[in-house]
């Protein structure tokens, strides 16, 4: 193993491997694609346990410790060691993935003491100006922005902690960053346009930014799926609309941020419609609704399936959110798709025609979600399948994109 990095070589540093998470999954496109390529990217990642440490030693489960603690430990020195060599000789370009799980102040440490013009930071969410990661404060319908632009303030009023790390150097972190941001430092690629324009405007008008979009690894099947039925297909199943129960599903983790305490809220409001939650039932302090089943699936253990025979599925994201997985593969896989008004998410560039947007106050969104159902409505299946087929060309060429923006600095 090299410590070596040279000129030619773009470093990828992440704080989670390639594996099954969201950003996991990223990480293995990155990893397959370079290699498929042939292109000069050398990856850094810390290792994560096949299962967590912690549940072993609570259940006694000394094999699945010896199994997996010793390759662990192994991962995690090579890490440090490849870190090591970054710091002594490490050159060229470097992109940080997800600072949150790489640590903070090693991420400082990379911000002040990598050649300057030759740092870049590919923008997952919102740990730029939000500790948060998810800009969004428990008991509130709407995205938080007020850290957006600099003053960090009001994350000291509010208690605002870390997450998904309490990082004691978060607050370190952000204001490192902004400098770096606003001395032109490092190079920020975004998702998409409001993530784009929220960038500028928390680190200046002359801050360099690029959109490269983003594309999953598994988005490949659900939109040839798509592309291959026909208008008529693809928003109406008569025989399920006409079902006088009527099945709406939440596609998303139990996230506060994510929509599911408004999902719920939504529900106690409409007993004479069945919701479905994909996860297991939470311990909540109030009582929860009887019109809502909760059920541990996945993409690939289920849920896919339970979508296509949904009436609707909701993705009802309350923070700034850039592209969610959960929302594009909700468009191309289900009949109707609702989401919350959100004026800096990715959602809000999607036009009206084809996705029930709700109002933030759950009372509003009873009211429109009956009245979208009296009236059968569904989306513009013409419009759906244009915007998904312009969707899909902008952001299947995701790597190309990151790769020509680090290249051409």
């Amino acid at each position: 193993m090299s410590l070596r990095f040279d000129e030619e070589t773009i470093t990828v540093i992440a704080g989670i491997p390639p594996g099954d998470s969201g950003t996991g999954r990223m990480m293995r496109q990155l990893v397959s694609k370079s290699k498929a390529g042939k292109l000069p990217m050398r990856f850094v990642y810390k290792a994560r346990p096949a299962r967590p440490v912690r549940a072993m030693v609570k259940a006694r489960d000394l094999r699945g410790l010896w199994q997996t603690v010793p390759s662990y430990l192994l991962g995690q020195f090579v890490f440090y060691l490849q870190v090591l060599g970054l710091m002594i000789n490490g050159s060229g370009k470097l992109l940080i993935m997800h600072p949150q799980t790489l640590g903070f102040k090693l991420t400082v440490y990379f911000l002040e003491h990598w050649s300057p013009g030759k740092l870049y930071m590919y923008v997952l969410d919102n740990s730029y100006f939000c500790v948060r990661s998810y800009n969004h404060i428990a008991g509130e319908n709407k995205a938080c922005r007020r850290c957006l632009g600099g003053d960090f303030s009001p994350r000291e009023e509010l208690g605002c902690e870390p997450f998904p790390i309490k990082d004691a150097a978060a607050s370190l972190y952000t204001k490192a960053l902004l400098q770096a941001g606003r001395d032109g430092n490092i190079k920020f690629l975004s998702q998409n346009k409001l993530q784009y324009e929220a960038l500028k405007s928390h680190f200046g008008a002359d801050s360099r930014v690029k959109v490269v979009g983003l594309w999953g690894e598994e988005w490949g099947e659900p939109f040839d799926d798509f592309a291959d039925r026909g208008p008529a297909d693809i928003c109406v199943d008569t025989e399920l609309d006409n079902q006088d129960k009527k099945q709406i599903i939440l596609h998303s983790f139990f996230v506060p941020a994510k929509g599911a305490d408004w999902f719920l809220e939504l529900a106690s409001r409409c007993p004479d419609i069945e919701f479905l939650c994909p996860f297991p039932k939470p311990v909540l302090l109030k009582p929860l609704p009887e019109n809502v089943k909760f059920e541990l699936m996945t993409w690939e253990t289920g849920l896919r399936d339970a979508m296509e025979r949904a009436y609707m599925v909701m993705v009802p994201s309350l923070w700034s959110a850039p592209i969610e997985g959960a929302f594009v593969k909700s468009l191309v896989n289900s009949r109707r798709v609702g989401i919350v008004e959100n004026d800096g998410a990715f959602q809000s560039e999607v036009p009206d025609c084809i996705v029930l947007r709700l109002s933030q106050d759950v009372d509003k969104a009873e009211q429109e979600l009956r009245q979208a159902v009296l009236d059968g409505w569904h989306a513009d299946p013409d419009r759906l399948k244009n915007w998904v087929h312009e969707f899909r060309k902008d952001n299947e060429c995701f790597f190309e994109n990151l790769v020509e923006a680090i290249k051409n600095n």
